[in-house]
């Protein structure tokens, strides 16, 4: 009964604590991966939803990218609720 609770933490060590640290941007309107075209410059563009708004950079895991790029080409998209302050 006790190993799945190591199971789950050994998973999440894997998946956030050792896993190197990736930038990516993030839609403020439809939550989803935006291209960082432009962002140098003062750009913003979302192109899912063709919009102007803001882009927020938001750091995760680059295990948890690679996953969601994967569920992606399945045709799952994820969205990621980033907090102001939380980037």
């Amino acid at each position: 009964m006790f190993e799945s609770h190591g199971v789950a933490r050994i998973a999440e060590q894997r998946f956030c604590d050792l896993s190197d640290k990736f930038s990516v941007y993030v839609c403020a309107s439809c939550y989803l991966f935006c291209d960082d075209v432009g962002i140098d410059i003062g750009y913003s563009f979302c192109r899912r939803c063709a919009t102007e708004t803001k882009v927020r950079k938001c750091k995760i895991s680059f295990v948890l990218k690679v996953t969601l790029d994967h569920l992606l080409s399945l045709g799952i998209s994820s969205e990621l609720y980033v907090k102001d302050g939380e980037h």
